[in-house]
């Protein structure tokens, strides 16, 4: 099913020859300023003429041209994947780009941003491992840090933070 374009952004015949001219210099690159200095107007009428002759962009119009884009980069994936899965470096370096702006389309900013990562719940005194060591030891696969054997090691093993907090309290 192919997407209804927005009727808000339908571009309106020009009708007044000096908007179609400044908006033709606004295309070409000119600045405001540029604009108005050439056509001997103050630079108020070339932002309203602006105005007029703009599309008005509303949410439907963004959400189509967001799925376009999408679209588009989903095409350009399929033609580009097989060459990086090769080796190619030139591919590859298209798929990286390629991956950078659909994050940017879709709202993944950064290149730290984890979409799925999960934010910290371990109290004060944990570390980035906590959470790895109460797994292992949900898990049964962690007994607790290694014995460190040697002289002053039980006293190095009792000042230190233990990364796992005891589930039972200790009997005396």
């Amino acid at each position: 099913m192919a997407a209804k374009a927005s009727e808000a952004v339908a571009l309106e015949p020009i009708d007044d020859p000096q908007d179609a001219w400044i908006l033709q210099l606004r295309i070409d690159g000119k600045t405001t300023r540029e604009v108005a200095e050439q056509l001997n107007v103050p630079e108020h009428v070339v932002r309203s003429s602006m105005r007029r002759v703009m599309p008005k962009i509303d949410a439907g119009f963004k959400r189509d041209q967001l799925a376009l884009l999408v679209l588009r980069m989903e095409r350009l994936t399929a033609a580009v994947q097989p060459k990086a899965l090769q080796g190619d470096p030139e591919a590859q370096s298209a798929m990286i780009r390629i991956s950078q702006e659909e994050r940017s389309l879709l709202g993944f900013y950064g290149s730290g941003f984890d979409p799925v990562a999960v934010a910290p719940t371990g109290g004060p005194g944990e570390n980035s491992m906590s959470g790895f060591y109460r797994g292992l030891q949900k898990l049964g696969r962690w007994s607790g840090p290694p014995a460190i054997e040697g002289p002053g090691s039980a006293t190095v093993l009792e000042q230190s933070a233990s990364p796992i907090p005891d589930s039972e309290p200790a009997s005396s």
